[in-house]
């Protein structure tokens, strides 16, 4: 394989990092400075609530990111997850963990959690209308958002003002959130997925929760979480828990998906195990929208 054809599997990929550091650390073009900001001051989540319409708000200060999902024998791309941070006026772009839970605790994560979806559709459909292959595109819900009043006809409303089909949409939802209210969160999903809409149950075997909730859940995918991805061909004990989860995930019908992929030993050990789709490093770093269409070009080229 040439240069060229390498940005996916070596240009892209940096030192390895912990989950935590991935989700939450790592800024595209400024990952060392990512973990040595303050917080983010209530100040400036409070004043933009106080300043006028919060979709005004939210659009002067979200920039979302993308992070593509490839089938680990190709690597060709067919999704791509939103990845949001806070574009903060003194201190530029912010991670999750910093202003995530200030958003749930004052509520403005709702009307972030919108402008993401209508974002992230009118794009999608964008670039269909570009000629560029067609694409799911993930995006996560929080606790607030999906128990806000509103959410399915939301949902709804948003893909038909952007012309895209519903089953482009995956939703993605922790564990963790669903142990907290999983009675009245089963009754929105079925709404949702009503529509046509994809659900994922994202870092699949970190929440802690009984697996008695699985039956329940009008679900599409299990996103194996990438602590359990590490290393994979090397760690007795991660392979035995991931071939489970894979394991588990084909018996119910699923799609399996595995996060944090960085190296080819792990690619090929998934791909061994029937899991179809990947997504970390060895694919692709997080891109701008603006890149992405450079990006499926280049993997095209790179598959023809």
């Amino acid at each position: 394989m040439q240069h060229r054809c390498q940005p996916l599997s070596r240009r892209w990929r940096r030192c390895r990092r912990s989950s935590q550091e991935c989700r939450c650390g790592d800024v595209p073009g400024q990952a060392h400075r990512g973990q040595q900001r303050p917080d983010l001051h209530p100040r400036s989540v409070e004043h933009d609530r106080r300043t006028g319409p919060a979709s005004n708000a939210v659009a002067r200060r979200a920039r979302t990111w993308r992070i593509p999902a490839a089938l680990s024998a190709s690597g060709t791309i067919v999704g791509l997850e939103a990845l949001l941070r806070w574009n903060h006026p003194e201190r530029g772009l912010t991670s999750p963990c910093t202003f995530i839970p200030l958003a749930e605790e004052t509520g403005i994560i709702v009307p972030i959690g919108e402008w993401v979806l209508r974002t992230a559709c009118r794009q999608l459909a964008l670039w269909e209308k570009m000629g560029l292959p067609p694409l799911a595109i993930s995006i996560n819900l929080s606790v607030r958002q999906l128990l806000q009043k509103g959410l399915v006809a939301m949902v709804a409303a948003t893909l038909r003002d952007a012309g895209l089909a519903p089953g482009r949409l995956d939703l993605e939802l922790t564990e963790s959130l669903l142990a907290r209210d999983t009675d009245a969160a089963i009754g929105v999903l079925r709404a949702l997925r009503s529509l046509g809409v994809r659900l994922s149950i994202d870092d699949f075997g970190t929440g802690y929760s009984s697996l008695g909730y699985m039956k329940r859940l009008p679900i599409s995918r299990l996103k194996i979480d990438q602590s359990f991805v590490r290393d994979i061909d090397s760690d007795p004990a991660n392979a035995a828990i991931a071939r489970s989860m894979i394991t588990l995930g084909h018996s119910l019908n699923l799609e399996v998906l595995a996060e944090g992929v960085e190296t080819q030993g792990e690619r090929h050990w998934l791909r061994a195990a029937g899991c179809k789709l990947g997504q970390g490093y060895l694919f692709s770093r997080p891109v701008d929208a603006s890149a992405v269409p450079g990006l499926l070009i280049g993997v095209a080229a790179c598959a023809a």
